[in-house]
């Protein structure tokens, strides 16, 4: 009978604490706003057990130093986006669960929580940590517009910013996403410890840019959803965007779709300063992919300094091989020391556990790697390291270290690094390089002023993001008709339509509905110079149908990636040009043929079965005279298909344009 008592009087005393815990305290909370209490509790502003976004929004902009998000009885509910303000400390109780709301975040946008444009915040859960919860299952379905970005935390240009102690689970997008919202305000002094990002749509977490950064204790586990479905994923979205000194310690990836450390770094170049990432003390196993993919692009533009250190790492249980992929003998340092992979490419067996390999676009010896203690346990006879040219026209250089292969726990490899080994059996082949024309500061103009534009343009197709220079004078009206073609099978949609003028003001045109056309005018064009129309297809296909005003496709300062069109395109050659190539290459597998033709007619160059870099020089009096060039692209005769392909031109401005009485020329 005492033992009930007790258990009354304690379950009495457990309703009375939950009942106070939910009443508001409208005078604590005018305290807060007089700048009285430097420490709140949100349920002062009231908690409603289907939604608390009223409470929990007053509450973080109440400019209350330290903020208790308590623990109730059942979670806290927000319907929105949750901004968070400078200068605050956000506290979960142990066992808190903050919510998204079914049937809301319906902008593809839509984090649970944001931190933009701010600095000095911490979120951090107590004892056994806190719940971030949102429903990635309801996104998927008809009910929400597809999207990627619905993410639990999201960063933006913000600094000084620690996310400790939380479970973030279940985001429409990532985990935590590392962004951009302010071109050179990055990401700045984040720390992200003991944090499980587990079940996210895209990855556990992405990293757009940072800069001193710390991911320490973490797991990044059963991500599924949207490739690249990784654990991490660092993939700067533009040149110029830094990751430096960004550390991962002691985290652990595994159970992902995609893979578990993945640098998907092409479009970083040299602007984007040093490459700086550790791996310490990691993990990872189980994923669906590579454990640790790291892939790039070399040469002049691109290269930049730093160093890839991975350390007292371990690899194991993995379908694929680890794989890098264009690192740069001139180049940042990648570093493998007292690593450990077991069991990897073990679905894959015609690859080596470590894979280096060239890409088709890279013009650069790669290399820079180098291997302490490394070791590979394997049960398939094989190589533990291999150099795979993939085309590519750089051969393997600046390499050192040994790596030790075990097979079924006998060592049966020991793979010594040399340079001199690397060149004798990886020779780079030799290429042209010729300085790339800067036209940043140049001023252009017809070179057939006054004629009409042809009745149909050249279908050269631009994949993804795609841009096009238009040359007008102040006053001038512009009319163009751009069209989008399905690339393959994938399901695109609509694209919207802007023009950047010479300044960098933005108007937006509208909108081409997928695989159809739409015609766009825009008068006064309010300044003279170069205009920059672009339209995001992604992963559609765009192209110029007609255009009365001059438009060439611009492949400076990088090449855009071409896609599928053939037919003849055109390229103009300025007077008195001491030296200049024309630069194709395919991607892969995938090739093209090419033909050129001289200003009076003469064919001056054709290759057949492009797939790696190949050159058109031209030196002396035929580029001294200069004029219009034309260029044919068809199918290759042998390799499989014409997909993805590049051109560049160096030594000239790299434009191509898509009707001779379209071109343009710098001014003399």
């Amino acid at each position: 009978m005492k033992c009930t008592s007790i258990f009354l009087t304690a379950a009495l005393l457990c309703i009375f604490t939950v009942a106070l815990a939910q009443t508001a305290a409208p005078d604590k909370v005018a305290q807060v706003a007089k700048g009285e209490l430097k420490e709140a509790r949100v349920s002062w502003w009231g908690f409603n057990a289907e939604d608390s976004t009223d409470a929990l929004t007053k509450a973080i902009n109440s400019k209350v130093p330290k903020l208790i998000i308590d623990k109730m009885p059942s979670p806290w509910i927000t319907a929105k986006t949750l901004q968070i303000p400078s200068n605050i400390e956000i506290v979960f109780e142990e066992g808190v669960i903050l919510e998204a709301k079914r049937g809301c975040f319906h902008g593809k946008l839509d984090a649970l929580v944001r931190i933009m444009n701010t600095s000095n915040i911490t979120l951090r859960g107590l004892g056994k940590g806190a719940t971030l919860l949102m429903h990635k299952a309801d996104y998927h379905t008809d009910a929400y517009e597809k999207s990627e970005w619905r993410h639990a935390i999201s960063l933006l240009s913000c600094s000084n910013i620690n996310i400790l102690n939380l479970t973030l689970k279940d985001s429409g997008g990532d985990g935590i996403y590392f962004g951009v919202r302010q071109m050179g305000v990055w990401p700045t002094n984040i720390v992200v410890r003991d944090v499980i990002c587990d079940g996210h749509n895209r990855q556990g977490i992405s990293v757009i840019a940072g800069v001193n950064c710390l991911v320490e204790n973490c797991k990044l586990i059963n991500t599924w959803g949207t490739p690249p479905a990784a654990g991490i994923d660092f993939e700067p979205n533009r040149p110029g965007e830094p990751i430096r000194g960004f550390v991962l310690r002691n985290c652990e990836s595994y159970n992902n779709q995609g893979c578990g450390y993945e640098f998907a770094l092409p479009r970083m170049d040299s602007s984007s300063g040093p490459l700086e990432i550790t791996l310490e003390n990691c993990t990872s196993r189980n994923e669906g992919k590579s454990p640790f993919l790291f892939v790039t692009y070399n040469g002049p533009q691109y290269n930049r300094t730093g160093l890839i250190h991975v350390k007292n790492c371990v690899f194991e249980d993995n379908p694929q091989p680890i794989i890098l992929s264009g690192t740069c003998s001139e180049g940042f340092k990648t570093l493998f020391e007292n690593v450990t992979i077991r069991n990897i490419a073990s679905s894959e067996t015609s690859r080596p556990p470590i894979e280096v390999s060239g890409r088709t676009r890279c013009e650069s010896p790669f290399g820079n790697l180098h291997f302490i203690n490394t070791n590979v346990y394997d049960t398939i006879d094989r190589p533990a390291f291999k150099y795979i040219p993939s085309g590519s026209v750089g051969g393997l250089d600046n390499v050192s270290g040994t790596i030790i292969g075990y097979l079924n726990g006998k060592k049966t490899q020991e793979i010594t690094l040399t340079n001199e080994w690397a060149r004798q059996n990886y020779p780079s082949r030799q290429i042209h390089r010729i300085k790339h024309t800067d036209i940043s500061n140049m001023s252009f103009e017809p070179v057939t002023p006054g004629i009409l534009p042809a009745a149909s343009l050249s279908p050269i197709y631009v994949r993804n993001t795609c841009r096009w220079s238009i040359l007008a004078s102040k006053g001038d009206s512009l009319k163009v008709t751009l069209a989008i073609q399905q690339f393959f099978t994938k399901i695109g949609g609509d694209s919207k339509v802007s023009l950047i003028s010479p300044s960098g003001k933005r108007y937006a045109l509208g909108v081409v509905p997928f695989k159809e056309e739409a015609t766009f005018t825009k008068t006064d064009l309010p300044e003279s110079g170069l205009y920059t129309l672009e339209m995001t297809a992604s992963p559609s296909l765009g192209y110029v149908k007609w255009c009365n005003l001059p438009v060439v496709i611009c492949q400076t300062p990088f090449s855009q990636n071409l896609c599928y069109g053939t037919g003849y395109a055109y390229f103009y050659v300025p007077e008195n040009t001491t030296e200049f190539v024309a630069q194709f290459s395919g991607e892969g597998g995938e090739g093209l043929k090419v033909t050129i033709w001289g200003p009076d007619g003469t064919q001056l160059w054709q290759k057949d079965d492009i797939s790696m870099i190949e050159q058109f020089y031209c030196k002396g009096e035929l580029a001294r005279k200069g004029g219009i060039f034309k260029f044919l692209i068809e199918k290759p005769t042998h390799l499989t298909t014409l997909e993805d392909y590049y051109i560049r031109f160096d030594g000239i401005p790299s434009f191509i344009g898509l009707a001779p009485e379209l071109l343009i020329k710098p001014v003399k």
